[in-house]
C-alpha cells in the first residue's frame, strides 16, 4: 500500500489492468503495405515466355507486356494491355487486349485469376506457317501474385492463350 508504480501512480488508485489490441493504421502491416490499392490506377508490365506452334514447328517467343489499369476494389482490376512477343526466328506477335483481374486475398501473397481479350496481328517471314495469322485472342491463367513492398509485386502465372485467326 502506498507502493509507487513506475509511472507514478499509486497503487490503491487504480481500478483495473485491461489489455487492448493495438489497431494497425495503414503504413504499419496493413493492406496497403502489400501494394493493394483499395482504389486508384495500377500499372502492371509483364515478361514471360510463350511456347507458339506454328506450321507443326514449337515457336517459343519472349513476351513483354504493359497493363495500364484501373483497381475498382482490392479484389479486382480492369485495364488496356499492349506487348510484343519476339522469337529469335523472325517472328512477331503484337498484341492488344483487355485485361481483367481477380485477387483472391488481401494477404502478402495471394492466388488471382486473370483473363485478357483482344486482337494479336501476327508478323514473320510467312516460312512457318505459309500466312499471317491475325485475329481474336482469348487468355485465361491462374497465377500467384508475392508483394515485395508496398509499390513492387512479382507474379506469376499459367495460362492459356488461343488466336484464331481470320
Amino acid at each position: 500500500i502506498g507502493e509507487k508504480i513506475k509511472a507514478g501512480w499509486n497503487m490503491d488508485e487504480i481500478e483495473k489492468f485491461t489489455k487492448e489490441e493495438a489497431k494497425k493504421e495503414e503504413g504499419e502491416g496493413g493492406m496497403n503495405d502489400y501494394g493493394f490499392k483499395k482504389k486508384g490506377f495500377v500499372f502492371n508490365y509483364e515478361l514471360g515466355f510463350i511456347d507458339y506452334p506454328s506450321g507443326g514447328d514449337d515457336l517459343a517467343l519472349l513476351a513483354i507486356m504493359l497493363v495500364h489499369g484501373y483497381q475498382f476494389n482490392p479484389h479486382f482490376s480492369l485495364g488496356l494491355g499492349a506487348g510484343a512477343e519476339i522469337s529469335s526466328r523472325g517472328a512477331y506477335n503484337i498484341p492488344v487486349y483487355a485485361d481483367a483481374r481477380i485477387y483472391f486475398l488481401k494477404t502478402r501473397c495471394t492466388p488471382f485469376f486473370n483473363f485478357a481479350f483482344g486482337y494479336n496481328h501476327f508478323i514473320g517471314d510467312n516460312g512457318y506457317d505459309g500466312s499471317q495469322s491475325n485475329g481474336f485472342l482469348i487468355n485465361p491463367a491462374f497465377g500467384v501474385r508475392f508483394a515485395l513492398n508496398k509499390k513492387v509485386g512479382v507474379t506469376t502465372t499459367l495460362g492459356y492463350k488461343y488466336d484464331a485467326q481470320f
